[in-house]
């Protein structure tokens, strides 16, 4: 039994690190922005019982110049620790360990926070700069279809693993078969998104 779950019991506690500090990303990112999210509602005037002229004139003005002198702290608070992260990550792998999944060392779980937290920069500036009316399309539709997304790339990753020996494939081949992967799932929700489909599983 415990030489058929090795990897698992041994990844354990890197994943329970990465538990933990998801948590505590999140915590601080919600005490960090709500001030901001009440500071727009109150500019916007929501909850009087009426917009008044100063609460209509802000809504006139540029998404992101009504947002971004309340949302650029904590946006630079998560770029600095986003490097930071990637410069961590860089030391770890240059000087003690690859980044394994297989035991989800330190470089890994420093890896994936990293990755994480970059993704999260993407989406905060895309939030400040686009205009109000557009949203990410690929980022709509993987919000209404997350289980269904979770299964087809499930399904895709035991059709490699079983199509071919990853573990001997060439770093070319393999940058190409996820950049393959990737693409594939980005049409799917590329075609979910533009016809508006919410699957049901």
């Amino acid at each position: 039994m415990l030489s058929l779950n090795k990897e698992g019991i041994t990844s354990l506690p890197g994943f329970v690190c990465l538990s933990l500090a998801g948590s505590a990303l999140g915590q601080g990112l919600r005490a960090a922005l709500q001030p901001a999210c009440r500071q727009v509602l109150l500019q916007l005037g929501e909850g009087s019982s009426g917009p008044s002229p100063k609460s209509v004139e802000v809504a006139a003005q540029p998404r992101w110049r009504m947002l971004w002198p309340l949302m650029s702290g904590p946006l630079a608070v998560l770029v600095a620790v986003d490097l930071t992260m990637w410069a961590l990550v860089l030391v770890l792998d240059t000087w003690v360990e690859r980044p394994c999944r297989r035991c989800a060392n330190a470089t890994y779980v420093l890896w994936v926070c990293a990755t994480s937290l970059l993704v999260l920069v993407l989406l905060l500036a895309s939030q400040l700069l686009l205009p109000s009316g557009l949203r990410p399309l690929l980022l709509q539709a993987a919000s209404r279809n997350m289980l269904p997304l979770f299964l087809v790339a499930n399904l895709m990753t035991g059709a490699v693993n079983l199509s071919m020996d990853t573990l001997r494939v060439s770093d070319f081949a393999a940058r190409g078969l996820v950049a393959t992967y990737l693409g594939v799932l980005c049409a799917l929700l590329a075609c979910l998104g533009t016809r508006s489909i919410k699957l049901r599983v």
